[in-house]
């Protein structure tokens, strides 16, 4: 890597993130006290019991040369790049929520398991528990919603931020 010369400017910003946890098993684990983050009942917007947990997303800036969001699993790279399984995932629809390098600008690097670790963040169109040989990573995901929540909380961090 050629050395580069970055000028004395640092921009961080956090946010936290609520997460609905859908998957049963962690859902489990979280109750039993077993993962390093709290499991919470909760009530959606039509009053169905969900769980869910909360977790941190930033953005860190050196200079003008080098960006970067901060996420708290081990994020499908489609997520931040696109692709194919964002494109077209397992059930045939596009996913529908603004990626990070279309929020934040091509280029953008993604720092995972900043912060927290709450498994695998698979986009929500693609993730699917009926095909353990080909999707192994959604038994230790907290479910279908995550990549929503992330990237909608990313979006309005955007939002927050000022810029140099």
């Amino acid at each position: 890597v050629t050395e580069t010369v970055v000028e004395p400017y640092l921009n961080l910003a956090i946010k936290r993130v609520e997460v609905i946890v859908s998957n049963d098993l962690i859902q489990a684990v979280g109750k039993l006290n077993m993962a390093n983050y709290d499991v919470f009942e909760s009530k959606d917007v039509n009053g169905k019991k969900i769980y869910t947990t909360f977790t941190e997303i930033g953005y860190i800036e050196f200079g003008s040369k080098f960006k970067a969001v901060m996420l708290p699993g081990e994020i499908c790279q489609e997520l931040i790049v696109g692709g194919s399984s964002v494109d077209m995932g397992v059930t045939g629809e596009p996913f529908t929520h603004s990626l990070v390098c279309d929020t934040f600008g091509q280029g953008t690097m993604c720092f995972g398991l900043m912060n927290d670790a709450i498994g695998y963040v698979v986009p929500d169109n693609d993730y699917t528990m009926g095909d353990p040989a080909n999707h192994y990573h959604e038994l230790i995901s907290l479910g279908k919603g995550v990549s929503t929540s992330l990237m909608l909380g990313l979006s309005a961090l955007h939002a927050e931020i000022t810029y140099a």
